[in-house]
């Protein structure tokens, strides 16, 4: 056998490899049916908004990641300590009011 024809061999195998390969690209493409994800994530996204919305807490929240977003990315970076900061000392804030709250209900029982 010449070298021209196992070079042709070889280049016959690849390419039946290659179809064997694009087959089953393609049933794995089938299988993942990204339209039906997108689908699912829409109404993921939509029973997600309709629970969640109608919060103003998220209301404000948005509004404050959509101004952060319009400010200039070298001062949010500057402002990225003070920012978090900011949001722990809030968590911390609401635990808290919680708690009283609760210690109120408790106290009130108790009469």
């Amino acid at each position: 056998m010449t070298q021209l024809e196992l070079l042709e061999l070889r280049r016959r195998a690849l390419l039946e490899r290659c179809a064997r390969q694009r087959a089953e690209l393609a049933y794995r493409l089938e299988q993942i049916a990204p339209s039906l994800q997108l689908s699912r994530w829409t109404d993921k996204a939509l029973r997600w908004g309709r629970s969640r919305a109608t919060s103003p807490l998220t209301f404000w929240a948005v509004s404050l990641a959509l101004a952060l977003l319009i400010v200039r990315p070298r001062k949010l970076l500057g402002r990225l300590a003070w920012i978090t900061g900011a949001l722990s000392l809030l968590a911390r804030a609401s635990h808290l009011v919680r708690l009283i709250g609760q210690w109120r209900e408790i106290r009130a029982g108790l009469r």
